[in-house]
């Protein structure tokens, strides 16, 4: 989905982000947590030197274990100013992808405007778990998709659908049934998002040498040895430095092929411009300083 911007909402939006990264960035450095840009926000790195032009958010990812060590202290260092948002923490919110999200903040995208979770300005954490690389990562994948499309089913019935015609008319019937089977029955999300992380962590017992995002539309594909991970870059972002994979680039081409560096037409590009967005007192008086 991608709407334009009135252009000075989305620089300001860019600067409110960029302050979360400074927040989060301290508090790991200061727990000596690891952390890294992935996805979206390294393309911007590497082509734009800071988000991609249109872009509107920005996404960093943690090992497993990392994030376990960061919910510990999350709520003591940031808990004033900040809401981590996963359905354990808000029975209304409906997604594996965790935000850490201001308060007294919105950013309400058109596709969850009838959502009743607690919906701010945020930055998204994705969670990296092992992965097997063998027969048994098949069964696994399946599963995590199931849980993952049941999820959000529970928050929504109107997901996006990738058919035309009769097939996107009748999977549309589909959702809309799920989610009122999955109201009436009063499932949670915080139940299935129980289910969804007990099939994503399922070999982390395990000493594997790919790790990769259960959360994501394509799990397989973002498969990614711990040694193409570690150790960590910096790289130029905007007007400070985040840390990226070391192989940052071989991972990007192997993910989004030859012509990442390339700028895609508009009809290929995407963002997530609200339909509603607050910034509270977030620009008062806040210096950016280098995360």
């Amino acid at each position: 989905m991608y709407r334009e911007y009135n252009k000075t909402e989305l620089e300001q939006l860019k600067k409110a982000e960029l302050i979360i990264v400074r927040d989060f960035a301290e508090v790991c450095e200061k727990y000596n947590i690891p952390w890294f840009a992935i996805g979206g926000s390294v393309i911007g790195a590497a082509r734009h030197e800071g988000f991609i032009p249109w872009d509107d958010d920005f996404d960093l990812a943690m090992l497993r274990e990392d994030y376990d060590r960061f919910v510990e202290i999350w709520e003591t260092e940031l808990g004033d100013k900040y809401h981590l948002a996963t359905p354990e923490t808000d029975a209304s919110y409906s997604s594996p992808v965790i935000k850490l999200m201001r308060k007294n903040t919105k950013f309400v995208p058109e596709y969850l405007a009838n959502s009743k979770a607690e919906l701010g300005i945020h930055v998204d954490i994705f969670v990296y778990d092992n992965y097997t690389n063998d027969s048994k990562s098949k069964k696994q994948i399946k599963q995590a998709r199931i849980w993952d499309q049941l999820l959000f089913l529970r928050g929504s019935g109107k997901p996006s659908i990738p058919f035309k015609g009769i097939k996107k008319v009748l999977a549309g019937i589909a959702c809309e049934l799920i989610h009122a089977i999955l109201t009436i029955f009063r499932i949670s999300p915080a139940w299935l998002y129980k289910k969804f992380n007990k099939v994503a962590q399922r070999y982390n017992a395990e000493n594997t040498e790919y790790v990769t995002l259960y959360q994501d539309a394509w799990i397989h594909e973002s498969r990614v040895a711990r040694s193409e991970i570690f150790p960590l870059k910096r790289v130029k972002f905007e007007d400070t430095y985040v840390p990226v994979p070391n192989e940052y680039m071989k991972l990007l081409y192997r993910y989004y092929g030859e012509d990442v560096m390339e700028m895609p037409p508009i009809e290929k590009r995407v963002n997530h411009a609200p339909i509603q967005i607050e910034f509270g007192d977030m620009m008062d008086g806040l210096e950016l300083r280098d995360a």
